[in-house]
């Protein structure tokens, strides 16, 4: 039995093209919780946007450990209205020993938000990882790159 404890730390970058401020604040880490891999299958973890946990293949979910999606608020001080969606990237996880495994971002809830002057979004996204055979057991951390897009209406 591998037993994985999974915690993403958010890093966000910002695509702007205009020159209002955009600020993103980090609401709520991504974070897996503890799982394990049965036998020498493989499988996946996914949490969504409305922080249901759910595994595939030989992933056999641990009860009562902290699961949740990542939330992120959005504020500007323009007063025009701008539409945010943000990309759905990958990025490499690692553990102490260097070794790695792959987050897909999900879709973010909104898909698209609707931002302006004294009107902040908060968007959430979940993800998933793939757990294979021969992925070492432990503590994954990492940063997930989010680019976000903005429209003028």
């Amino acid at each position: 039995m591998r037993s994985y404890l999974i915690f993403i730390i958010g890093m966000l970058y910002l695509h702007c093209t205009n020159a209002q401020t955009i600020t993103v604040t980090n609401d709520q880490d991504l974070k897996f919780g503890s799982f394990y891999l049965s036998g020498i299958s493989s499988g996946s973890i996914s949490i969504s946007n409305n922080g249901d946990r759910s595994a595939n293949g030989g992933v056999v979910i641990l009860p009562s450990t902290v699961y949740q999606p990542w939330i992120f608020t959005i504020s500007t001080d323009s007063e025009t209205q701008m539409l945010v969606t943000v990309d759905n990237p990958s990025t490499n996880l690692s553990n102490a020993n260097g070794d790695q495994i792959t987050l897909t971002a999900g879709v973010s809830n909104p898909a698209v938000a609707n931002v302006q002057q004294n009107s902040p979004a908060q968007m959430v996204i979940g993800g998933t990882i793939s757990i294979s055979n021969g992925v070492a057991q432990g503590f994954y951390t990492g940063d997930m790159l989010l680019t976000f897009s903005l429209y003028h209406e």
